[in-house]
């Protein structure tokens, strides 16, 4: 029966990251189900349990996040808006729930099967691609959102780099022969660079440069000089077919550098709405503004300075720990930190996956600083589990012991 039950998991952990992919609204029935079924032949007991509810564990600290958003339902002053909201986040009740609940689950396999999924979204995206490209004739690559089949492109490239992240970092090889392994690789770099998501770009850069350190340790130098050529040849190709991630980069770094609020872009906006988040958590630094209430904060703002078509767009933080500040003040920003720092401090303690652990915690922390990554079903959900997956705090638990 428990071998049945365990089948019946692996089947719909593919269901699931295959809906993270493309059709979000299907998640939550399969989580639903994920939970259900190990409940039944997996669950723990009431000294377990209790070994489990402890202020390290990451868990914790995500329901008390979730706490703190159902009290912020009666301060926002549209209480609808703020119960959506609260809906939205109910992955920080259900995942810390399986995580606490269910005695054991195979890491590996759910890790293995995000990477599989990922990579053949990646690989469908490339045909989807080419098939209007040849069938149009007009390069899909001239628009910043041709490569991106369901997704933002933000969520379409990092969770195509958290992908990449495993892949390369984990220790266990996806395939058996090697040089699947690194097609896979080159894959998911392409597409991630080709979703011209710059968080995804960093990632991507970040992940090589490991790469190169790791070569470097071993003194396999006629690799690292592999991996250069890899990259020199990459970005000139990339470069022919389409000119975007260049630009983009080159539009982010003169942003960063310059001071030109006069022709605004993305960066620039990004700029805006940080600083007037940082100044809406300077007016209501204990309370916050209540749930949903960020964007409505930062229209205000918007409108106080005179940034009108800003202030049009009713923009959110794009930055996970300013929106989190604004509406639920300090202690909303210090959970969601702690939800961070826990899962960091669960992962020193050590692990064969300790590098790709770290790794994924901190792309997700980087993609925080630009987005609001828990404000969306695209993000909410899948974001929850990597993070939690990542910290792994019963396998630690159980090695201490």
């Amino acid at each position: 029966m428990k071998e049945k039950s365990n089948n019946i998991e692996k089947f719909l952990w593919v269901l699931f990251f295959m809906s993270s992919f493309s059709f979000q609204r299907f998640q939550t029935p399969f989580l639903i189900l994920i939970i259900i079924v190990m409940l039944f032949a997996n669950r723990v007991n009431s000294d377990e349990l209790r070994a489990r509810l402890k202020l390290n564990n990451p868990s914790i600290w995500f329901i008390f996040l979730l706490g703190l958003y159902v009290l912020g339902v009666f301060i926002a002053q549209n209480s609808a808006e703020a119960w959506v909201r609260v809906g939205m986040k109910l992955s920080f009740l259900a995942f810390p729930f399986y995580f606490l609940l269910v005695r054991s689950f195979d890491k590996w396999f759910i890790q293995k099967s995000f990477v599989l999924v990922a990579a053949a979204f990646s690989l469908l995206a490339i045909f989807m691609a080419g098939y209007n490209f040849v069938t149009t004739g007009i390069n899909p690559l001239i628009s910043e959102t041709g490569f991106n089949l369901f997704l933002h492109r933000s969520y379409q490239g990092v969770y195509w780099s958290l992908a990449l992240i495993i892949l390369v970092f984990n220790g266990k090889k996806i395939f058996e022969k090697q040089v699947l392994n690194i097609g896979a690789g080159m894959i998911l770099a392409l597409t991630t660079v080709l979703t011209f998501s710059k968080v995804g770009f960093l990632i991507v850069a970040i992940v090589f440069l490991g790469i190169v350190i790791n070569l470097f340790r071993r003194r396999a130098f006629k690799q690292i000089a592999l991996v250069m050529f890899f990259l020199v040849v990459g970005a000139i190709g990339i470069n022919t077919i389409t000119h975007k991630p260049l630009a983009r980069m080159q539009a982010m770094i003169s942003s960063i550098l310059g001071n030109n609020d006069n022709n605004l872009d993305s960066n620039q906006e990004r700029k805006l709405v940080w600083n007037a988040s940082w100044e809406s958590f300077l007016e209501k630094p204990l309370t916050g503004f209540g749930t949903g209430e960020c964007n409505s904060a930062i229209e205000k703002k918007m409108l106080e300075k005179g940034n009108v078509d800003v202030a049009a767009l009713k923009l959110n933080s794009h930055n996970q720990f300013l929106n989190t500040s604004v509406e639920l003040g300090i202690f909303g920003a210090l959970a969601l930190i702690m939800c961070f720092v826990s899962s960091f401090l669960i992962i020193s303690r050590g692990s064969n996956t300790r590098t790709s652990d770290t790794l994924l915690i901190s792309a997700i922390m980087i993609f925080f600083f630009t987005e609001s990554g828990f404000e969306t079903q695209a993000g909410v959900v899948l974001l929850t589990f990597v993070i939690l997956l990542a910290a792994d705090f019963n396998s630690k638990l159980l090695a201490s012991r």
